[in-house]
């Protein structure tokens, strides 16, 4: 079931499927971007920079707790999502700058 445009991202397409209500387990979250995009390359130094130091692992996965915490105390399916996801954004987004810069360093512009 495509969803759309992303929100965060320009030509980043949101496909959802899966069973259950959204934001619970059995649902899956397919993105298609064009081949080249920034995108990929900010998402794959997040992954691998997140692997590389512990210290970026330890606030990614201490957030995402959190932000299920916030998730599992309302009622509301929608505000749920919110929650979790303005939980965990700015954490996020402070380790994907550092990701980028980090691989930048490393790889160049290599994706």
């Amino acid at each position: 079931e495509c969803q759309g445009s992303a929100p965060h991202v320009d030509n980043d397409e949101w496909f959802f499927g899966g069973y259950g209500k959204p934001g619970h387990l059995g649902r899956v979250v397919l993105h298609s971007v064009p081949e080249g995009s920034e995108f990929v390359r900010e998402m794959k130094a997040f992954v691998e920079y997140v692997k590389a130091h512990p210290g970026a692992f330890e606030r990614y996965n201490t957030v995402k707790i959190e932000g299920a915490m916030v998730m599992s105390k309302s009622d509301k399916e929608d505000d749920r999502l919110l929650g979790y996801k303005k939980k965990k954004s700015k954490v996020c987004d402070e380790i994907k700058q550092e990701a980028i810069k980090w691989w930048s360093e490393t790889n160049g512009n290599d994706q």
